[in-house]
C-alpha cells in the first residue's frame, strides 16, 4: 500500500522482511536459461536457505546454501514447464501459475 505524505511516497513491508527475516534475490537467465529473471523470496533457517519464487507460493526449494537453493528452483521450473499441457483446461491457482510460466519460457533450442 502506498501512503503518500508531504510528497514523500512510502510503502507497508512485511514484518519479516522488516526483521531482516526474508530478502530477496534475482536468478538472472544467465543463470535459469530462461528469457527473463526470476524473483525470489529468500528465507535462513539454521543452516538451510530456502527459496521461493515472488508471487507463486507453490515454487520454491531449500539447500544448504542460496546457490543450492536457487539451482534447485529453476529446476523445479523447468519441470513444471516441461509437464504443462497447454491442451488441459485450467482455472484459479492453476491458471496463474500457468501464466506466469508462461512468461518465463526457455528460448527455444
Amino acid at each position: 500500500m502506498r501512503i503518500k505524505r508531504d510528497g514523500e511516497q512510502r510503502f507497508n513491508v512485511p514484518h519479516d522482511i522488516r526483521d531482516g527475516q526474508r530478502r530477496t534475490t534475482l536468478v538472472s537467465p544467465d543463470e535459469s536459461g530462461f528469457e527473463r529473471p526470476v524473483l525470489l523470496w529468500v528465507a535462513s533457517h539454521g543452516n538451510r536457505t530456502e527459496v521461493e519464487v515472488y508471487g507463486q507460493p507453490d515454487l520454491y526449494a531449500e539447500g544448504d546454501s542460496l546457490d543450492e537453493a536457487k539451482q534447485r528452483v529453476v529446476q523445479l521450473v523447468k519441470l513444471y514447464l516441461r509437464d504443462l499441457d497447454p491442451e488441459a483446461p485450467a482455472t484459479g491457482h492453476l491458471r496463474r501459475l500457468e501464466s506466469y510460466l508462461g512468461k518465463l519460457a526457455l528460448p527455444a533450442s
